[in-house]
């Protein structure tokens, strides 16, 4: 890809790119001139990484590649500093125009592939009995038929099961997965042949490792975009669990900051234990939710979804306050070269 303006308007840099299609195919050259961009998303939460590639379209309609196509994406600032690497299939086409920009093809490109495995239906029960002590047992036993990889924060996996038990009723592996790491503070994300089981707001990597720090300057070339609401910090989270010793139901609370505002989840949990980390993840969630901000800057290789941000140059508001990453987007194109929008929220 051809570079653009970095930093300033005389800087002009041009980075790496490679994308690797099937049989090791080199998909620029394949892509040609048509290839008008590539956009690379890696968002903390369970919604799937993505890459986009964008076209050109007009006669002869290039073809579209078979559901499930592989690609390796490569992206650095040389061919020796590659640090960006992801694997992705394809998944949806967008295609749309205009009479003055033309048309415009998309080929969207998730990093998890839900297979089967992942979406069938099916029961289970987990306690001691059957080897499961730990909510680290639990999930390597959600996706052992899958066949992939499963690793697990280790503040996660240690936890006890809620109660000794846990059901899986009629659900799919994903989805109760999916519900079991919200109520415990985590949430799951499929890359390539993994599953991996990330801490929500702990700015490390799946292995306990802390991420590095992104450091955003003000820079009057690129743009930002902040909303602080403190009133989100003063809220209470009260969730209801079934005392078994006495049969009736008691109460557990996590309150942020002073306020009396408060709300009680709808769900019954069948543990105090589960019940107390429900309700300190949904009030993480809550004061995370005190501050949003965007912020545009030159290409960025150490900028990833949950690691902690510092902005500096942007004024009090904005420089004292705890910032973490909560979407990561990388933007090449012949026009601007490499730009990242890191997309933060209030670090609880």
């Amino acid at each position: 890809m051809t570079g653009g303006p970095l930093g300033t308007s005389t800087n002009y840099r041009a980075p790496f790119l490679q994308v690797t299609g099937p049989n090791d195919e080199d998909m620029l050259k394949t892509w040609g001139s048509r290839l008008i961009g590539v956009k690379l998303i890696d968002r903390a939460s369970d919604v799937s990484d993505e890459a986009i590639f964008m076209f050109t379209r007009k006669p002869p309609y290039m073809p579209l590649p078979n559901d499930g196509t592989p690609f390796r994406v490569r992206l650095g600032w040389s061919n020796t500093d590659v640090v960006l690497v992801g694997y992705y299939t394809f998944q949806r086409t967008h295609i749309f125009g205009s009479p003055k920009r033309g048309q415009q093809l998309h080929l969207i490109c998730r990093s998890a592939n839900l297979v089967e495995h992942f979406k069938a239906v099916d029961s289970q029960h987990f306690d001691k009995e059957g080897g499961h002590y730990t909510l680290g047992d639990v999930f390597q036993s959600i996706f052992r038929s899958t066949g992939q990889t499963v690793d697990v924060h280790p503040d996660i996996a240690k936890l006890e099961i809620p109660g000794g038990y846990l059901l899986r009723w009629n659900q799919s592996a994903i989805d109760f997965a999916s519900e079991l790491a919200d109520a415990n503070g985590a949430h799951v994300k499929i890359q390539g042949n993994k599953v991996l089981i990330l801490k929500d707001y702990s700015k490390q990597s799946v292995s306990g490792k802390d991420l590095p720090r992104i450091t955003i300057k003000y820079n009057d070339n690129y743009e930002f975009d902040v909303e602080l609401e403190p009133r989100f910090e003063y809220r209470k989270v009260t969730a209801s669990y079934l005392n078994t010793d006495e049969g009736r139901l008691e109460s557990a609370e996590k309150t942020e900051g002073q306020g009396k505002d408060g709300d009680v989840l709808p769900h019954t949990y069948s543990s105090k234990d589960q019940a107390e980390r429900a309700a300190a993840a949904v009030a993480a969630a809550w004061a995370a939710n005190s501050g949003t901000g965007l912020f545009t800057s030159y290409g960025r290789p150490e900028a990833v979804a949950d690691a902690p941000v510092k902005c500096t140059g942007f004024g009090p508001e904005i420089d004292g306050a705890a910032w973490i990453s909560t979407i990561v987007t990388h933007d090449v194109n012949p026009e601007v070269g490499w730009v990242t929008t890191v997309e933060t929220s209030i670090d609880p």
